[in-house]
């Protein structure tokens, strides 16, 4: 067993509220983990009645819009005293999805911190970030919150175990987190099925899941919820019970864009039910 490296966090910004809670998550745990944060800055140009003229000199344009944005993004980072966490800031022309796709697949990141405020499936479709496009395109974890933070302290992780393919992908990221930040975790395993060998399977998962976090020494408590009512609603009512700073979900695995804006999947039931932050990881 070994345990992920995390070195580049990479973070969507703009200049907006819910993206300044990007940087006070990013912050956090860089400063618990060492690594530094690049941020990624993406706009598109309004078409207007100059628009035509404007495609003549692109080059000067865009590069002066360019510079005044990644400008500005620098001043507020001198602001609040995040320059030495800071490897890059990437001002970019494009849609949002685009250039954080584009971005990793250039540059080896370990993890992607974006705002998630869609909460049925007109906000997701008209949302500029579609976090579980980014999650499957990019297999990089992603933190995404619908939440205004001040502040942001990760002590208490809640890490569900179902019945999934992909179920253990989320398991090394989350230990690394866990363990730098000193956080505890909690287990919860879900079964929805009285069936005894798929209990069975899933209590050696989750007996995996205890022997990886105790072999780097993190805390951890588990509770099995198996019942034809188990469902997303008990890892909620877990995260708010001890609460949780992070909920860290198997995304769906047979992953359609469509299919991802509406409200009938795991991962979307539970960022649209909890205002706690959630992380997404798979590498299938």
């Amino acid at each position: 067993m070994s345990i992920p490296s995390i070195s580049k966090i990479v973070v969507p910004f703009d200049f907006e509220d819910q993206f300044n809670s990007s940087l006070v998550i990013a912050k956090e745990i860089a400063l618990k983990t060492g690594c530094k944060i690049t941020i990624i800055h993406a706009f598109t140009i309004q078409v207007s009645p100059q628009f035509v003229s404007k495609l003549l000199c692109p080059v000067f344009k865009y590069k002066k819009t360019v510079a005044q944005k990644r400008q500005i993004i620098l001043n507020q980072l001198h602001r609040e005293q995040m320059m030495p966490l800071i490897d890059e800031v990437i001002v970019k022309l494009g849609s949002w999805n685009n250039v954080i796709i584009q971005s990793c697949n250039q540059t080896k990141f370990d993890l992607i911190i974006a705002p998630n405020f869609s909460k049925n499936v007109f906000e997701r479709m008209f949302s500029n970030i579609n976090v579980l496009d980014i999650i499957e395109k990019t297999k990089i974890p992603v933190i995404s919150f619908n939440k205004k933070f001040e502040s942001y302290y990760l002590s208490k992780i809640v890490l569900p175990i179902r019945d999934v393919d992909n179920w253990f992908d989320k398991i090394p990221f989350t230990t690394v987190l866990a363990k730098f930040s000193n956080a505890k975790v909690f287990i919860i395993g879900l079964s929805n099925s009285s069936s005894q060998q798929l209990i069975e399977k899933l209590q050696a998962n989750i007996n995996y899941c205890k022997s990886y976090l105790r072999k780097f020494d993190v805390e951890y408590e588990c509770s099995e919820k198996f019942s034809n009512k188990a469902n997303y609603e008990d890892v909620i009512l877990l995260a708010q019970y001890k609460q949780a700073d992070l909920i860290v979900i198997s995304p769906p695995l047979h992953y359609h864009k469509l299919k991802s804006y509406f409200n009938n999947n795991f991962y979307n039931k539970i960022t649209a039910t909890t205002n706690i932050p959630v992380m997404g990881h798979t590498l299938i």
